[in-house]
């Protein structure tokens, strides 16, 4: 029986195995190592706050594409519109919790344990710390030793480590780590409990996590507080909002979401020819929601088409462009590719309104202890002709400048251990490691490794989107026959 493991147990680990047990024919035994209690959740999806919610629909979520409805199938057998109405729009659309769609894929992983193929998926709890080649009863495979003293042996492993937990950046002063009022990881569940309703907050960045780490604290302060929050990024860009129901009409997809193979390719992009530069996608992006906006369509409505087909362009650009788009670009790609959910949208705007929260453009120069050790002192350089760096005084620091599957310093051991011994190499965009269309793990002598693949965030700066649920899936789903095949010589099966 073919093994194979599964280093990490977020949604990229989870889909992985239930992918893998529900495709092969073949008897299949499936390890996931996780060092939390439950499978699926990993660091989005672990989320308590009831305000933490999808920023996309239940049709652009699901753990196998080749059953896209899983998803709305459990959310009504959990009848999830009586003990969460907020998640429906009048519309009909919803955005349930976070924690609702890890509670999903962690049945959906469940249910899939033991497969009539003699599949199975098993959980291994704890950390994988190394990985080292081995023969025999796994073939040419791998050895994972885990810190619980246990080794594993799998003909191939899958790395699905997502991405790491936020750091505190450079410019804030390393001893203010332990300080309960400084939040590195926003993420983590109660990592607000210890700001002080009264605090004055300062939030380092303005995407989602920022949207998320102001819906708890507005739930926590008094509706008459005085003081307010103060969300601060270099370009002062946040989310945009989800479309609303006088434009779903113009939006109606040429294909579904999880339809093969996976977008078409827009009429705007494919008269570029092959391999189109990062420059001319630019210009015709520009031009073509132009054109959109002159008949009366939405800038989504170009905007998406390119976003469903990035998986295809973004391999073919070349390293340097690559790199120009992580330094210059990917802030005002984010913001258009990853929605605010509108109940959030909602309550961070009222707020606004209120003056309890302000946004704002700045260049935070440096983050260190008040004085006597009270409080907080920011000094930050403000654009403009009114600007120049300027002192603040805060109570409070969360920090929202967003997580990076960045390959080159990795928190993780095992990660470390595969980038120092040459089995994994940093991907030229700066983001991720080097994968192949198959996600096979480029190695430092250029090989591409069978036995050795990397899935998820860890794969966004060489194959382009594989972020979010939905395009992690899709990126699974495509290479599940090559991977299959590879385990079991002679295995035909389609690509989705």
């Amino acid at each position: 029986m073919a093994q194979v493991a599964i280093i990490g147990g977020g949604f990229t680990g989870a889909s992985a195995a239930v992918q893998l047990v529900r495709r092969s024919p073949r008897p299949i035994k499936v390890t996931v190592v996780e060092p939390r209690a439950a499978l699926g959740h990993g660091l989005a999806y672990a989320a308590t706050d009831p305000d933490h919610r999808l920023n996309a629909t239940l049709e652009r979520h699901a753990v196998d594409p080749q059953d896209p409805q899983a998803l709305l199938r459990w959310v009504q057998a959990e009848r999830l519109q009586l003990s969460d109405p907020q998640a429906w729009l009048s519309d009909g659309r919803a955005f349930i919790r976070r924690r609702d769609f890890g509670r999903f894929v962690a049945s959906t992983v469940a249910t899939h344990a033991r497969m009539p193929s003699g599949s199975t998926i098993q959980h291994l709890r704890g950390q994988a710390l190394r990985l080292e080649p081995c023969a025999g009863a796994c073939g040419n495979g791998w050895c994972v030793h885990t810190d619980t003293a246990t080794t594993l042996h799998a003909s191939l492993v899958l790395l699905a480590t997502g991405n790491p937990a936020p750091r505190l950046p450079g410019f804030v002063q390393p001893a203010l780590a332990t300080w309960p009022q400084v939040v590195s990881n926003p993420l983590a569940p109660g990592a607000l409990d210890a700001i002080h309703t009264s605090a004055r907050v300062l939030v380092l960045g303005s995407g989602l996590t920022a949207l998320d780490a102001l819906a708890t604290l507005l739930r926590r302060k008094p509706q008459a507080a005085a003081v307010s929050i103060t969300v601060v990024s270099r370009h002062g860009l946040r989310p945009m909002p989800q479309p609303g129901t006088e434009q779903l009409p113009l939006l109606t997809p040429q294909q579904a979401p999880f339809e093969p193979p996976g977008g078409p390719m827009p009429g705007f992009v494919a008269a570029l020819g092959a391999s189109p530069g990062l420059r001319p996608l630019l210009r015709a992006l520009r031009r073509q929601t132009v054109a959109d906006a002159a008949a009366g369509l939405p800038w989504l409505h170009a905007f998406g088409a390119l976003r469903e087909a990035v998986w295809r362009i973004w391999p073919e650009l070349p390293a340097a462009q690559r790199q120009q788009y992580m330094r210059h670009l990917r802030v005002w790609y984010d913001v258009h590719r990853f929605l605010s959910p509108p109940q959030t949208e909602g309550l961070v705007r009222a707020a606004q309104l209120e003056g309890r929260v302000h946004f704002m453009a700045a260049r935070v120069c440096s983050v260190e202890p008040g004085p006597g050790g009270q409080g907080l002192r920011v000094r930050w350089h403000k654009p403009g002709p009114t600007g120049g760096v300027v002192d603040e005084a805060f109570d409070a620091l969360v920090n929202c400048t967003g997580i990076d599957s960045g390959g080159h310093t990795p928190s993780s051991p095992l990660l470390r251990q595969l980038l120092s011994e040459g089995w994994l190499t940093a991907d030229a965009s700066g983001v991720g490691f080097a994968v192949d269309s198959q996600l096979r793990a480029v190695a430092a002598n250029g090989q591409a490794s069978n036995t050795l693949r990397v899935a998820g965030p860890p794969a966004a700066g060489a194959r382009g989107d594989p972020i979010g649920a939905g395009y992690i899936a899709m990126h699974l789903s495509r290479v599940m026959p090559s991977l299959l095949a590879w385990l079991y010589p002679g295995l035909h099966l389609e690509a989705p």
